[in-house]
């Protein structure tokens, strides 16, 4: 598999984490772990990157948040603005880094 750009995994994740959160949201509990698992799969390759110190740090904490949305009892106290605020600088980079190449 080749390596991609953290900024890219991290646009992806932030779809994905969208997925998952409005799966659990609407109760379709089985869709929310399903994506979860997809999410879980771009965090393990941001991490395996090693970019940064800081941003491993992220990721294990996105990976606490989408444990969460794995469960039918969770209390998770998030909202989509938050997601989608969060990752929006990533997936702006990812798409200029796009269009400059």
């Amino acid at each position: 598999m080749t390596k991609r750009a953290t900024t890219f995994l991290m646009a992806n994740l932030g779809s994905a984490v969208l997925r998952a959160y409005s799966s659990w949201e609407r109760g379709d509990y089985e869709s929310s772990r399903l994506y979860s698992g997809e999410c879980s799969k771009i965090i393990d390759q941001i991490v395996e990157n090693k970019d940064s110190i800081g941003g491993m740090k992220e990721a294990k904490i996105i990976k606490s948040i989408v444990s969460e949305l794995e469960k039918s009892d969770s209390n998770l106290n998030i909202k989509r603005g938050e997601i989608e605020a969060y990752f929006m600088p990533f997936s702006l980079r990812a798409t200029l880094a796009g269009q400059t190449k």
